[in-house]
């Protein structure tokens, strides 16, 4: 399951209360303010919300980011998580916000300029146009503390997209002239 660290989640029953102390368990977290494992308390406590900081110290909390439904659909993120006050990165690096207007969900920077509608995108959060896949979403970031700002600073990161590195085929010539010296292979 996703890493718990700098996450805030909030849970709608005793069930998903006790899976979610379960994983916090397994990733080594404890009680904040007694050091006890997380499952050894959790009857005692009638609270559903949770902090998990990045020391893997675990609090109660009452201002909470995201549902525990939404923490165990992270490893498989689609358009249809993207909430409004997210915010994103494209493989360009460019930073943007979700926002929804009389259009749909579209992604703004932080002048307010619309970049484009999440109605281009694919599920998977690819363009639909695959020659614009430089504009593809690599990573989602949740709600922030405080006000709608467009960073990532403050926000816990709720998916990231995994991709093999490419293999780029070249012949020996081109190796030779990308690297600026002849070269002799002598084992493969």
């Amino acid at each position: 399951m996703k890493d718990l660290k700098g996450l805030k989640i909030h849970c709608d029953n005793d069930e998903e209360k006790k899976d979610l102390l379960e994983e916090a368990t397994r990733q080594g977290f404890v009680w904040g303010f007694s050091g006890n494992k997380p499952l050894e308390t959790y009857n005692v406590f009638a609270r559903n919300d949770f902090r998990f900081d990045k020391k893997l110290n675990l609090y109660f909390n009452a201002d909470c980011c995201i549902s525990y439904k939404e923490y165990r659909a992270m490893s498989e993120f689609t358009k249809a998580d993207l909430k409004p006050c997210m915010v994103v990165v494209r493989r360009n690096g460019v930073i943007a916000g979700v926002v929804e207007n009389k259009n749909g969900l579209c992604l703004q920077n932080a002048r307010k300029t619309i970049l484009c509608y999440m109605s281009e995108y694919r599920d998977d959060l690819k363009k639909k146009d695959i020659k614009d896949s430089e504009f593809d979403i690599v990573r989602v970031y949740g709600f922030g503390l405080y006000e709608f700002d467009i960073s990532t600073d403050n926000r816990p990161l709720l998916w990231e997209r995994k991709e093999e590195p490419q293999t780029e085929e070249m012949t020996l010539s081109e190796v030779c002239k990308a690297l600026g010296k002849n070269i002799k292979i002598v084992k493969e």
